[in-house]
């Protein structure tokens, strides 16, 4: 009951956050420059977060086999970026690594 509450409060405090963050910027002149940014400078970043990833779920791989855990090296990439998009959107204690923790659990105990 305790961690649920604490995850409820969490949550509500994430939302007042992001609350007054969007009341404070002006989100016409943010649109204005997402919408005039360079395409080939994302694209970069895109890229470089995406090869990124790979090295450091084999480092995991590598991790996890020491301690008996055997995954295959894509499943691990696949955990890696459910664990991106979780920690943008949640904060620490419910983000990526916690997803990414529950992912191998679950993976884990199902055999």
């Amino acid at each position: 009951m305790r961690r649920l509450w604490r995850v409820g409060a969490t949550l509500v405090v994430t939302g007042l956050c992001t609350a007054y963050i969007l009341w404070k910027i002006d989100l016409r002149k943010t649109a204005h420059v997402l919408a005039h940014a360079s395409v080939g400078w994302w694209l970069l970043a895109v890229a470089i977060m995406v090869f990124s990833v790979w090295p450091m779920a084999w480092r995991w791989q590598r991790l996890l086999a020491a301690r008996g855990v055997h995954e295959s090296l894509p499943r691990l990439v696949r955990t890696y970026f459910v664990g991106y998009a979780a920690g943008q959107m949640l904060p620490t204690a419910l983000g990526g690594d916690a997803s990414a923790r529950g992912a191998v659990r679950v993976r884990r105990c199902s055999g």
